[in-house]
């Protein structure tokens, strides 16, 4: 097995008071588990909606704050601070597979982002592995994010992880992170960019260029996370996450 990391796909709203669970449960977890854990917010109805090629997976969506842990079943769950950890803890060390990222800026204007993968494979047989590459931005806002745990009594706890938010306001200038600007080429990933038939403990190299779409705010604050997907389960069997460096020799 290979250490595994998470994703979560959260749909969520800066309108949808409850939404603040997820922000809440996000933080925690990526704190708590660095190399285990990656969070990509989906927002709907506000000014971070609609990241390219996510339509298909935000429809499934029966309201918000909802949520795919890896797209191991095909209807989303509630987010939960206490189930996303009993996930985590129940598959981070048994990856079956892994994907090693790394991401430059390939044009001079920092318009396209090269990505390179290699994944290895834990198993020997014959599917349909593709690789999707996310784009997520940080730091966008501040915008007025509703609240519905202000003053609400029935949170009113230090043991309870929304305790904190019930002493904020209704409506709350927060800035956000982990929001999806897009996935690419297609929500279930590159067709072709993995062999059909793999061995036990072989790698595969694989690259891809990503053009910047026109909902980025800050290039600077960006990131590309990585998706090894199988497409006959739709299951995402391991994921990366990296920051994208420039190449030095566009500068020369």
């Amino acid at each position: 097995y290979y250490p595994r990391k998470i994703v979560m796909e959260e749909g969520t709203g800066t309108w949808c008071g409850w939404c603040v669970r997820g922000i809440e449960t996000i933080e925690r977890m990526r704190t708590k588990y660095p190399d285990n854990f990656i969070g990509i917010a989906l927002h709907t109805g506000d000014k971070m909606s609609n990241p390219e090629n996510y339509s298909d997976l935000i429809a499934r969506f029966t309201g918000v704050p909802n949520c795919f842990l890896d797209r191991n079943s095909a209807d989303p769950k509630a987010v939960d601070l206490s189930i996303t950890e009993r996930y985590i803890t129940q598959v981070k060390d048994k990856g079956r597979a892994q994907i090693i990222a790394n991401a430059m800026f390939s044009l001079p204007d920092s318009s396209a982002i090269t990505v390179t993968t290699t994944t290895t494979f834990g198993f020997s047989g014959s599917g349909d592995w593709r690789i999707a590459y996310v784009l997520v931005e940080d730091s966008i806002g501040p915008y007025l994010q509703s609240n519905f745990y202000a003053n609400n009594s029935s949170y009113n706890n230090p043991s309870n992880y929304m305790y904190e938010w019930v002493s904020k306001p209704s409506q709350i200038l927060t800035m956000y992170n982990d929001v999806a600007c897009g996935i690419y080429p297609t929500l279930g990933g590159k067709e072709g960019s993995l062999p059909l038939t793999v061995t036990e403990g072989e790698s595969h190299n694989s690259l891809f260029t990503l053009y910047l779409p026109s909902n980025v705010r800050n290039r600077n604050h960006i990131r590309v996370v990585t998706l090894l997907i199988d497409n006959n389960t739709g299951e995402i069997l391991n994921a990366d996450e990296v920051s994208v460096e420039r190449d030095k020799a566009l500068d020369q």
